[in-house]
């Protein structure tokens, strides 16, 4: 990606800038600097009349209405990443690159990716996407050389993408691709593909994940064969920008979490479910998410406790790692209402068991 940014950045038709002009943004502008990407200012809707200081300029964002929107890019350097791109979209501009794709391969074209053909699939891949086409095509390209031996198709979940995810048919090979007439977000897009899967197991694969360790999927597979207690199972999650695992956790109280030991299998109340094996029979138990989260937020944290209320394990296993960088799909918002309203509806569901059944909490979360 970094060569890609120092193309674009060289060539004097084009326009690469920094949205956001706190420290975030200052410091991806400090990185930029450093590995010889020059970019051509800040925008920053905390500036809106723009502002000029004595190393950089922030433009206001009247100046965007003078611009190309293929000629022009953008770096999201804040935490708001989801606002911003959503709001750069309804201004024409597509060619937005979030902080998480700075350490991913950048493609400049896209050979077709090729994958078995399987009538009779023991797993289905499930992919949501919406937009971030580079990070989805490799995802998917990792996918096909990790070498898993059991038999799966794959299934991806378009929501209405407006970059090469609405032709991503042209690109791909054996596997099925449904678009949808909206954006279903994160919650619709799963419940829907789900329907289509014909596997025993599904794979949730979020479209930021890269697969390292060979045979990913059969290590967890076979784990998850070996007890039929087992609802979800994940690995090890290594993020690079945060230099750190996405470690699974369990409730300290409501709201509260704390991180497993990293390092032998064990139960979890909370999962990233973003690289996971769910036998299809359990999710079909539950009902998959529950729509009365729609549109998104807590209907994975919500899953994973009517598993666990209904006798089923969530299992952190170690021994599977693979890199999520995180940042493809929908993003917590904190001062989204919609996450405020989910989190009470939550807490009134689960609060009395994490909170007072102690003893059944800690009897599961011993088991293993």
């Amino acid at each position: 990606m970094i060569n890609h940014l120092k193309k674009i950045s060289e060539d004097s038709t084009k326009k690469l800038y920094i949205w956001g002009a706190g420290e975030l943004g200052r410091s991806l502008a400090d990185t930029l600097t450093l590995v010889g990407v020059k970019f051509d200012g800040y925008f920053d809707n905390a500036y809106p009349e723009g502002q000029r200081d004595d190393d950089s300029k922030i433009y206001p964002l009247s100046y965007l209405r003078e611009h190309i929107p293929e000629n022009t890019y953008f770096l999201i350097g804040s935490f708001r990443e989801k606002e911003i791109m959503a709001q750069l979209r309804e201004m024409g501009f597509t060619n937005i690159y979030c902080q998480c794709e700075l350490a991913m391969y950048y493609q400049d074209e896209f050979p077709k990716i090729k994958f078995e053909k399987c009538d009779n699939p023991e797993v289905s891949v499930l992919v949501t996407a919406y937009n971030g086409w580079n990070m989805t095509y490799n995802t998917l390209k990792s996918l096909s050389e990790n070498g898993n031996q059991c038999k799966f198709e794959v299934i991806v979940g378009d929501n209405c993408s407006t970059d090469l995810t609405k032709q991503a048919e042209e690109y791909l090979e054996n596997v099925r691709v449904i678009h949808h007439e909206k954006n279903l977000r994160y919650l619709g897009n799963m419940n829907a593909i789900a329907k289509e899967a014909r596997g025993e197991y599904l794979f949730f694969c979020s479209n930021d994940i890269f697969f390292t360790q060979k045979g990913y999927m059969d290590i967890l597979l076979a784990e998850a064969k070996k007890d039929p207690r087992i609802a979800m199972i994940t690995g090890k999650l290594w993020v690079p920008f945060k230099k750190k695992y996405d470690v699974h956790s369990v409730y300290v109280k409501l709201r509260e979490c704390k991180e497993v030991e990293p390092d032998r299998p064990r139960n979890v109340e909370n999962m990233w479910p973003v690289a996971t094996i769910i036998p299809n029979r359990v999710w079909k138990e539950m009902g998959g998410y529950d729509t009365v989260f729609l549109p998104v937020y807590c209907e994975d944290t919500d899953i994973q406790m009517r598993m666990i209320a209904a006798g089923y394990d969530l299992v952190a296993y170690p021994y599977a790692e693979c890199i999520h960088y995180g940042g493809a799909t929908d993003k917590w918002d904190a001062k989204d209402p919609l996450l405020a309203r989910n989190r009470a509806l939550f807490d009134e569901r689960w609060g009395h068991y994490i909170e007072q059944e102690t003893d059944k909490r800690e009897k599961y979360l011993n088991a293993r």
